[in-house]
C-alpha cells in the first residue's frame, strides 16, 4: 500500500500578520496622534476590529500603504507628485 502524502496547509506569509497598535507605529515611525488623524481623515487602511476596545491591521495591508506613499523631496520640501505637477 501505498502512503499517502500529508498536503500541509499553507502557512500565511509573513506579511499576512496582524499588527496592532504598537507596531503598527513603529513600522511607519509615526506618532499615535498622526495615526488617529490618518485615520479619521480615512488615509490609512481600516484595520480589522478584534474587540470593542481591541484593533489590529494586516502587515500585508501596511507594506502596501507604505509603498503607495508619495516620495517626499527633503530639498524641496514637497511629495514628488506636486514635483511633478508643476512642470
Amino acid at each position: 500500500m501505498k502512503r499517502e502524502e500529508v498536503t500541509k496547509e499553507a502557512k500565511p506569509e509573513k506579511s499576512d500578520f496582524l499588527l496592532r497598535i504598537p507596531e503598527v507605529l513603529q513600522k511607519v515611525n509615526i506618532s499615535r496622534a498622526t495615526l488617529d488623524k490618518l485615520r479619521r481623515a480615512g488615509k490609512f487602511p481600516p484595520g480589522v476590529k478584534l474587540a470593542p476596545k481591541t484593533i489590529a491591521w494586516r502587515a500585508s495591508e501596511i507594506d502596501a500603504w507604505l509603498e503607495n506613499l508619495p516620495a517626499y523631496s527633503i530639498a524641496t520640501g514637497q511629495s514628488a507628485a506636486a514635483n511633478g505637477s508643476r512642470a
